[in-house]
């Protein structure tokens, strides 16, 4: 039932050959995955790719995880939008879609499930949301965060106990975020636990956020 799947170029390829017929292929471009070594979490390519290459392997949409913090260093972050508008124009001149997968951290290091950066989140998702949907980058898809972490939603059903945010907080960076993309997107789910996630999504519908996905 899914419409598309997202693999990696390294392992995925010949997986690609046993998915259904109507199911798409996504391709990712990057070197790393959430573990990034590089200092300021910078964006490395797979080697010996190209968006034309990974095309002629079958991709039907290209992924890039980029790292990024409003906060970082400034020559660091404009190096990623460097990157990223390359990786733009890429997809544009052999026509595959590119989804933009910004993940935010915070530069000093802490614990992005902490409950001082969760309080900071929905302003970082809405800025880095507002930077990536300029046309410069040619995004066709942002892939993003929730703008909150609804284990801190008071009132939310996987409330645990320490509020970040009152209901209505919540739903309203939920509506900032939305007003700051002006390209499609759909959420990522960093890897939670299935009723967090779900819950993000309800607070999401409730919030009438126009997600894709």
């Amino acid at each position: 039932h899914a419409s598309a799947v997202l693999l990696d170029p390294d392992y995925g390829l010949d997986a690609a050959k046993h998915r259904a017929a109507s199911c798409g292929l996504m391709l990712a471009y990057e070197l790393d995955g959430y573990e990034n070594p590089r200092p300021h979490r910078m964006l490395a390519l797979a080697p010996h790719l190209s968006v034309r290459r990974l095309r002629d392997a079958g991709a039907q949409g290209i992924k890039i995880l980029l790292h990024y913090s409003p906060h970082d260093d400034a020559s660091a972050n404009d190096e990623k939008c460097a990157w990223t508008e390359r990786i733009g124009c890429e997809c544009s001149d052999v026509d595959v879609p590119f989804f933009l997968e910004p993940v935010v951290y915070d530069p000093a290091g802490r614990d992005p499930r902490s409950w001082d950066f969760a309080k900071e989140k929905p302003a970082l998702v809405t800025t880095t949301i507002e930077l990536f949907s300029q046309d410069v980058y040619k995004v066709d898809v942002l892939k993003v965060e929730f703008p909150v972490i609804s284990s801190y939603v008071e009132g939310s059903s996987v409330f645990a106990g320490q509020a970040a945010y009152s209901m209505e907080e919540a739903l309203e960076a939920f509506r900032m975020a939305d007003a700051a993309a002006r390209r499609p997107y759909i959420y990522l789910s960093a890897g939670v636990r299935s009723a967090e996630f779900l819950d993000s999504l309800r607070l999401a519908a409730c919030a009438k956020s126009r997600f894709s996905g």
